[in-house]
């Protein structure tokens, strides 16, 4: 067969020999207890030991256990792993918003410690570590510390540093990241808090015992808007009514006037059916241009046949609560009162049932902090946290904590201008002294303040120092009751021409009061002095204390 050609190649194909047939190897397997095979087995079951034999010319598996190689089917317990904890794995240096400055010193320090299974070790040793980037490196003991120095400079913004950890003849590392948290700029000064007090937040509605309304009556909701400490003028867009109960008048709020939604309740509503045995009505109100939507609640109780209705009433000492800028709270206690009236009668009665209080930091969720144990008709309440934004009182049935018949929210108002800081470049030492002259049978009560004030008059290159101190005493004995301040002043001024003009100057001011009558002297050689309170008390302005330190705001109300 020709399969290619050309004028000059012809290729010829033919068939070849046949080639010889290969022989077919096989593996043995076998089972045993023993490390020499004996009992071998085909069955793997509980078996320690395997034996293996290759290239086996015969299919038929030989039982003689020295032609197989036998090995464990499980090796020895291996060495307990290391475990390497590094606590403190990520730090943050805090820094200026510009030149990555430190703005404090700084020191972060992270502990090595190290397992073998569940033993811990201590014979390990901490490699090398170099410090960088204008953070120090120090090896103490079992722990890496991270520091820096105010006014350093970090050079980058993150960064890591590899610690090697060695024990045992091997090295595992670690590594310690850190990044930068900068300062931020100013925020703008927020607004104070905006609060609306509801004075009825929950109405029981007699009804019949098939859930008819047993008579006409009014309710009323009297509410306030706040602006921090302050009332504002504040109005309300009553919600969707039940059938049965009708708007009878909405008068706004005002900064001297306390607003009211008055609804009235027809005799033998259902309020929606008679299967409906409560709801809520929302109540959206207006202040400051925004929008605060609270809601009113409602609840049948089914007093049987008709008659005059009872109705309850839940009443607190104070409506709200102000937290101070030194994050007390005033008044510090608050009381809440039940009382029950009839329908017919507008004379109110003390009522004997269960109060739950509850606090809320966030104004959503409650947490109950009191719940009566006896009936009682008056519940005198300290708040448990600085932190509460708002408190909610309960009052129940008598010995039944599930029936609701009123409650009531008092809220904490907190205004931001309070918390504003006052700075003033001034220099002050004061301290307090009180001693009792057993002798004397007096009791006297010091105290002192030193100011230290440099000015500089600029307009005639005049430099002014001036020293003064002041001394208040109050005394108190079996004959008479006397106060006295003093102020001693000296100033010494250096002129542009080199001169110096020294002046003292010294004032007393001094009340006394016996039994024969009443004396004040005053003795300066000031032409006049102004704003000087001359009394048994000589107090900074809004506050009880003569320490300038100690200088806090009081509100009116707390005077």
């Amino acid at each position: 067969m020709v399969f290619s050609s050309n004028e000059l190649d012809i290729l010829v194909l033919q068939n070849g020999d046949d080639g010889v047939s290969a022989d077919s190897k096989y593996t043995w397997v076998k089972y045993s207890q023993n490390s020499d095979g004996s009992n071998m087995t085909d069955d793997p079951t509980d078996a320690v030991y395997i034996g293996i034999a290759y290239n086996k010319t015969s299919i038929t598996e030989s039982e003689n256990p020295n032609d197989y190689a036998w090995t464990l089917i499980r090796g020895n317990n291996g060495s307990d792993a290391y475990t390497i904890i590094l606590q403190n794995e990520n730090v943050s240096f805090s820094v200026d918003n510009d030149s990555n400055t430190v703005l404090s010193n700084q020191s972060f320090s992270s502990a090595i410690q190290v397992f073998q299974g569940t033993t811990e070790r201590v014979d390990f040793t901490i490699g090398e570590v170099l410090s960088a980037n204008g953070i120090t490196v120090t090896k103490r003991n079992k722990s890496i510390l991270l520091s820096v120095n105010k006014g350093d400079t970090i050079l980058a913004e993150n960064g890591y540093f590899r610690v090697p950890i060695s024990i045992d003849g091997l090295i595992f590392f670690k590594d310690i990241t850190w990044s930068l948290s900068k300062q931020g700029n100013p925020g703008i000064s927020g607004e104070p808090t905006l609060n609306i007090v509801v004075g009825n937040e929950s109405q029981n509605i007699p009804c019949s015992n098939d859930g008819l309304v047993l008579d006409n009556f009014l309710i009323e909701i009297p509410f306030t808007g706040y602006k921090g400490f302050n009332r504002v003028d504040c109005s309300v867009t009553v919600g969707l009514l039940p059938s049965g109960i009708t708007l009878a008048s909405n008068t706004p709020s005002t900064s001297m006037v306390e607003g009211s939604v008055l609804l009235n309740v027809a005799k033998e509503a259902t309020l929606g059916g008679s299967a409906v045995l409560n709801g809520k009505i929302s109540l959206t109100f207006t202040i400051n241009g925004k929008s605060i939507t609270k809601y009113f609640s409602w609840v049948k109780t089914k007093d049987g046949a008709e008659g005059s209705m009872i109705l309850y009433d839940l009443q607190v000492s104070s409506p709200i609560l102000q937290k101070n800028y030194d994050n007390t709270l005033s008044p510090s206690e608050i009381t809440f009162n039940s009382y029950y009236r009839h329908s017919n009668s507008t004379v109110k009665t003390p009522y004997i049932g269960r109060f739950i209080i509850a606090e809320s930091e966030d104004g959503i969720i409650y947490a109950n902090k009191y719940i009566s144990s006896t009936n009682e008709d008056s519940v005198i309440y300290t708040p448990s946290s600085n932190n509460v934004l708002d408190i909610r009182c309960i009052l129940c049935e008598s010995d039944n904590i599930s029936t609701e018949l009123d409650a009531l929210t008092v809220p904490v108002l907190t205004d931001e201008v309070l918390n504003s800081a006052i700075a003033e470049i001034k220099h002050s030492v004061s301290g307090v002294q009180s001693q009792v002259d057993n002798v004397n049978k007096s009791i006297v009560g010091k105290v002192w303040q030193d100011d230290i004030d440099t000015s500089i008059n600029n307009y005639n290159d005049t430099t002014v120092k001036t020293i003064r101190n002041q001394v208040s005493e109050n005394k108190t004995s079996i004959g008479n009751i006397s106060s006295s301040v003093k102020e001693v002043e000296s100033k010494l001024t250096s002129k542009a021409d080199g001169s110096t003009v020294t002046e003292l100057t010294e004032k007393v001011a001094k009340v006394e009061q016996d039994a024969n009558g009443f004396k004040q002297t005053v003795e300066t050689n000031y032409v006049s002095k102004s704003n000087l309170n001359i009394g048994s008390r000589n107090l900074l302005r809004n506050s009880k204390t003569l320490i300038f330190e100690s200088y806090k705001l009081i509100s009116n109300a707390a005077n």
